[in-house]
């Protein structure tokens, strides 16, 4: 990501942050985008709600309950029920969204 940033120059304004999110919460209307990958802590959401401005991004993508059929040991407190990420962030628009066989991601903006 931050080669990335550097390529788009973008990097002066990026600051990236690699969290234990079990213990750390980002400030209040602290970033205009927030990404998070593969973890999901359904009381956090509402902290990574509060940490992004008006009008800013969040992009979220994990495992749903589809990753059972391949891993049926999985843990399915940690996995997304069908259609629940769009339920997570209902009060938002959703400007993307993808269901697959094991994920789901969606990208929606904070109202202003």
């Amino acid at each position: 990501a931050r080669a990335w940033a550097e390529r788009c120059n973008v990097a002066r304004h990026t600051i990236f942050v690699l969290a234990d999110l079990d213990h750390w919460r980002p400030a209040a209307d602290n970033v205009d985008l927030l990404c998070v990958f593969r973890f999901l802590d359904r009381d956090l959401i509402p902290a990574l709600c509060d940490a992004v401005r008006p009008e800013g991004l969040l992009c979220y993508q994990t495992r749903h309950v589809g990753v059972l059929r391949r891993q049926p040991d999985a843990t399915a407190e940690f996995l997304l029920r069908p259609g629940e990420l769009r339920e997570l962030f209902s009060e938002w628009p959703i400007l993307a969204y993808e269901e697959g066989e094991e994920n789901a991601g969606i990208i929606v903006r904070r109202p202003g």
